[in-house]
């Protein structure tokens, strides 16, 4: 997992730990697509125009690695893990729901 999130690059160690700890919970595709959107919300916030598109594909590529690394950490951190909240919540499995958003949120 950690290879294929290309955790050496990330320059947070935070937000490397999460992204891997969200691939191992919800699968490598879906943990990336969290991120992408995460970092299209944070761009689209910043510039308040229409909405940054970035290819929301499940790949961790060079657009998504940069933009990992060029934006606020903190900012990233809070909406990736917003973002994986709100997809915990749609799995809707009351069994696990408490104790996977308080992995999300640890």
């Amino acid at each position: 997992y950690w290879i294929k999130i290309m955790g050496d690059e990330i320059k947070d160690q935070r937000l490397a730990e999460k992204l891997l700890d969200m691939a191992v919970l919800f699968g490598f595709h879906a943990a990336i697509v969290l991120m992408q959107k995460a970092i299209c919300e944070v761009i689209s916030n910043y510039s308040n125009k229409k909405p940054f598109i970035l290819s929301i594909d499940g790949k961790m590529g060079s657009y998504t690695l940069g933009a990992i690394n060029n934006l606020d950490f903190d900012d990233l951190l809070f909406e990736f893990k917003a973002k994986c909240v709100r997809y915990c919540k749609k799995i809707d499995n009351p069994k696990y729901e408490k104790g996977w958003i308080m992995r999300i949120m640890k």
